[in-house]
């Protein structure tokens, strides 16, 4: 699971990438792959999707919402609350576990948190973030 409100710019090091000192494994980032395809499974799936409410990823570091419902500032953290009392999130896998799990239904088999990282790292993916480097 992520553990800060910025995505990791390198998921398989500790450290930070450079170009010389870091790269990815075939199967790393045939992992890395396979989250970012799940994520983008969740957020499209048929039935009442991420889309429904805050439209498809365009490329910029925001969904463009829809209707009346917000975008997603992917790189904004912390996550606001949903509803009075609840506290907002660091880290938008760990909001989307937590505020919008209620949703995933049968659509995720890999369980909430899971789904959290694999969303987060579709939408991280889809802003041009290098997520499988």
């Amino acid at each position: 699971m992520l553990s800060s409100s910025t995505p990791p710019s390198n998921p398989a090091s500790s450290g930070p990438a450079s170009s010389s000192s870091v790269s990815s494994s075939p199967a790393s980032t045939g992992a890395c792959n396979t989250d970012i395809g799940r994520g983008q499974a969740l957020y499209n799936a048929v039935g009442l999707n991420c889309t429904t409410c805050h439209g498809a990823p365009d490329g910029t570091d925001k969904t463009p919402g829809a209707g009346a419902n917000p975008s997603i500032a992917i790189f904004d953290g912390p996550y606001g609350a949903i509803g009075a009392g609840k506290p907002s999130e660091g880290a938008l896998d760990v909001y989307i576990e937590k505020h919008m799990s209620a949703y995933f239904g049968a659509n995720c088999t890999e369980g909430n948190a899971t789904c959290g990282d694999d969303l987060a790292a579709y939408l991280y993916d889809t802003a041009g973030q290098n997520w499988c480097a």
